[in-house]
C-alpha cells in the first residue's frame, strides 16, 4: 500500500511548519513576509545549518517543471 502525497499550498505549509528566517542572508529570497526561508548549502550557511537538527529541514528541489519539499537534509555533492 502507498500513500499519497500531500499538497500544500505556501500560507498553509508557511503555518504547519513555521519555517525559520535564514540569518546570515535574510534577504535571499523566499520570503513569507518575515525574511528569507531558504539557505543555501555552501559558505557561511553551513555554519548556521550544523546548528538545525536534520529532522527540523526540508530540502527544497526542483526537476524540469516539478518541485517538492521533501522532509531531511540532502547533503550538497560535489560538482
Amino acid at each position: 500500500m502507498s500513500i499519497a502525497p500531500e499538497t500544500l499550498d505556501e500560507d498553509t505549509w508557511s503555518e504547519r511548519y513555521k519555517p525559520l528566517i535564514n540569518p546570515v542572508d535574510p534577504s535571499h529570497g523566499f520570503d513569507f513576509g518575515d525574511g528569507c526561508t531558504l539557505v543555501p548549502a555552501y559558505g557561511d550557511h553551513l555554519a548556521y545549518l550544523a546548528t538545525i537538527p536534520p529532522e527540523s529541514t526540508t530540502t527544497s528541489s526542483r526537476l524540469r517543471t516539478r518541485s517538492a519539499t521533501p522532509p531531511g537534509r540532502v547533503e550538497p555533492s560535489e560538482p
